[in-house]
């Protein structure tokens, strides 16, 4: 299991999200875009888009505390997010479950 770097950012004034990001490739990584959640490894971030790569959709996550997501699908491949399309970037306990 990947030890995740600080997942407490504040972003300043003029820093981005994607500036933000950066600082925590390849690490798992929860995306959350509109009614679905994504994750993954991040393992590329730019001003546009964010990828995820072992990527899996989550459709129910449950408790954040929880040490797996209830209900999952592999993607298969890695997925391209756009910057757009995200909502929230987080790190919930469920993030480390394994993704092979």
């Amino acid at each position: 299991m990947a030890t995740k770097k600080n997942a407490i950012k504040e972003i300043k004034g003029g820093e981005s999200l994607a500036d933000s990001l950066i600082n925590f490739i390849g690490q798992p990584t929860a995306v959350l875009c509109a009614r679905f959640n994504y994750r993954g490894i991040l393992s590329h971030v730019s001003k546009d888009h964010i990828i995820l790569a072992q990527a899996r959709a989550v459709e129910s996550s449950g408790a954040s505390s929880q040490n797996s997501p209830s209900t999952e699908d592999p993607i298969g491949s890695s997925v391209i997010i756009s910057m757009q399309a995200v909502e929230l970037v987080y790190w919930p306990n469920w993030v480390n479950a394994p993704l092979d």
